[in-house]
């Protein structure tokens, strides 16, 4: 006699025994499984394969930082759009991520437009162009073919910005931690932008937010709300280049590259 167990190549107790294998009869009212009091079966709560972080709290304690006037951004950006231009913010597909801290809507329903800028040069390019490339994946090569039409644009404030700061003590006393809100991965950041709207609702009197870029531990990244950073607060200091066409913007990236250890592909 062989086994019946499907697979089994060779005599055993599946075929001497096989009355251990018979199914028992069953209860009435049920499988044979735990049942909880309304009498379905406890297979345990739904879990999601996302993780969560704590939700923003009703009165969220900001450390505020001022940028002063003249101060320095460095934006990497779309030429479709000027260097100093505000994102007016839209309904993202279900495919898309968005950003960390926006888009978000405020009270009225209507998105908040932005604008994300960093510290340095370096820390505009690590926070856009190689964004995905420190952040995710580790693919040895990058592609420049999706910034063929972008380009680098100075800009400088004409008066005190006032920033919630996002540095790792403020987060702290806010409730949350760096390991959260900035390091955290795309998957969070629908998470992540209820911080940021919590933080615009509660403050009407911050600008916008500063906190160590995840991308250049160099450089402060900065993203400014358009509804409270007026036209003419700031200004263009430099014009606009295409990275393609200037070569101080094109050496910065090549030498970012080299350090990463990656090569750059038009591919």
């Amino acid at each position: 006699m062989t086994c019946w167990l499907a697979g089994c190549p060779r005599r055993c107790c599946c075929a001497t025994r096989p009355m251990l294998f018979r199914r028992r009869k069953r209860k009435p009212g049920g499988c044979g499984m735990a049942q909880n009091k309304s009498g379905r079966n406890a297979f345990g709560t739904p879990q999601s394969l996302v993780a969560r972080i704590a939700p923003p709290p009703d009165d969220i304690s900001v450390n505020r930082a001022v940028l002063p006037p003249d101060s320095r951004l460095h934006r990497c950006h779309s030429l479709q759009w000027p260097g100093d231009s505000f994102n007016p913010g839209r309904d993202l597909q279900p495919w898309e991520y968005g950003a960390r801290f926006s888009s978000f809507k405020d009270d009225a329903g209507q998105y908040v437009p932005w604008l994300y800028a960093a510290g340095s040069l370096q820390g505009a390019l690590a926070e856009t162009v190689f964004h995905d490339l420190i952040g995710e994946a580790r693919t040895g090569f990058l592609s420049l073919r999706p910034f063929r039409n972008w380009g680098y644009t100075e800009l400088a404030s004409t008066r005190k910005l006032q920033l919630a700061s996002l540095k790792s003590q403020d987060l702290y006393r806010m409730g949350t931690s760096k390991a959260d809100l900035i390091e955290s991965g795309r998957l969070l950041y629908t998470q992540t932008r209820l911080w940021a709207r919590a933080i615009y609702l509660q403050h009407s009197d911050i600008n916008g937010l500063v906190w160590k870029s995840r991308q250049h531990d160099d450089s402060d990244a900065f993203v400014l709300f358009g509804d409270r950073v007026k036209p003419g607060d700031l200004r263009i200091a430099s014009s606009t280049v295409r990275f393609t066409d200037d070569v101080s913007t094109g050496y910065e990236i090549q030498q970012m590259a080299q350090r990463l250890g990656v090569i750059l592909s038009d591919e």
